[in-house]
């Protein structure tokens, strides 16, 4: 199945089988998995260090060669990205715009992960019910 859609509205792909994120790598844009390949966290809050993500549930790094390989064959021509999604889904896939933690390159010591509801524009924040460490 193809899918189009433009970097500037759209970043994630919810699927029926795996959801997958935007992730840019110096030159290269790709569309990995959100599953961290240990525990199955959610690599697109994890943080970015060196050539790496660094896990939001066990800090365990993920190299960026390894979400290469796993990564979904795309093309990009400006803002504008097709993607090729491996197996034909049962429903189709939701394209979502959603804050991306493990898109920026950050430097100096790890910061806490914010709470992850806070960064999906479809599940708003409500401070008065948010689990234990969400601030």
């Amino acid at each position: 199945m193809l899918l189009r859609f433009d970097l500037e509205e759209h970043n994630y792909i919810a699927g029926d089988a795996a959801d997958y994120f935007l992730l840019r790598t110096g030159s290269q844009t790709l569309m990995v998995p959100d599953r961290c390949p240990h525990r199955g966290g959610p690599l697109h809050l994890a943080q970015r260090e060196g050539q790496a993500l660094v896990c939001p549930w066990h800090e365990g790094r993920v190299p960026l060669h390894a979400l290469r390989r796993r990564s979904l064959a795309l093309i990009r021509r400006g803002s504008r990205v097709a993607v090729i999604l491996d197996e034909p889904p049962a429903c189709a896939p939701r394209l979502m715009r959603r804050s991306l933690i493990a898109d920026a390159d950050l430097r100096g010591p790890r910061r806490r992960s914010p709470c992850p509801r806070s960064l999906d524009r479809e599940t708003p924040h409500d401070e008065a019910r948010s689990p234990r460490g969400c601030r």
